[in-house]
């Protein structure tokens, strides 16, 4: 293994992604290469240091002082309350404007009285009389 591939596969080998063959090589290549071996090392000492600086926590009066010096949080839901009848008429806009670019064409009047038309068929010699949705 070469100092460049080591490097290369470093952080791998300290997380534990590397097959059991290929962290053998590793080792073998740091025990053997002295710059490896620091580079390892150094490695390690700084994942240590990461994690006991999350450790540390805050003093414990810290917390009460910092709430009692922020301001009071905004009332959402009066915010809330505020805002819903303009998002409301905008939403109300949003759909009417269609219609007022481009109106519904005329349609033409219904019927005010019943269509009373017979139509007279003729079927074969017979004569049929067909009157709207019944047969005669």
């Amino acid at each position: 293994m070469r100092c460049d591939d080591y490097r290369d596969r470093l952080t791998a080998r300290l997380d534990g992604e590397l097959s059991e063959h290929d962290t053998r090589a590793m080792d073998a290549h740091a025990d053997a290469c002295d710059a490896c071996r620091a580079l390892r090392d150094d490695h390690r000492l700084q994942r240590e240091r990461w994690r006991t600086a999350w450790r540390e926590t805050a003093p414990a009066g810290l917390r009460q002082e910092l709430l009692a010096a922020a301001p009071p949080a905004p009332d959402r839901r009066r915010t809330a309350v505020r805002w819903l009848p303009w998002a409301a008429a905008a939403a109300l806009v949003l759909m009417l404007l269609p219609r007022l670019r481009h109106p519904a064409p005329e349609r033409p009047a219904p019927f005010s009285e019943p269509c009373n038309l017979v139509v007279e068929e003729a079927v074969g010699a017979e004569r049929t009389l067909v009157l709207p949705g019944r047969l005669l």
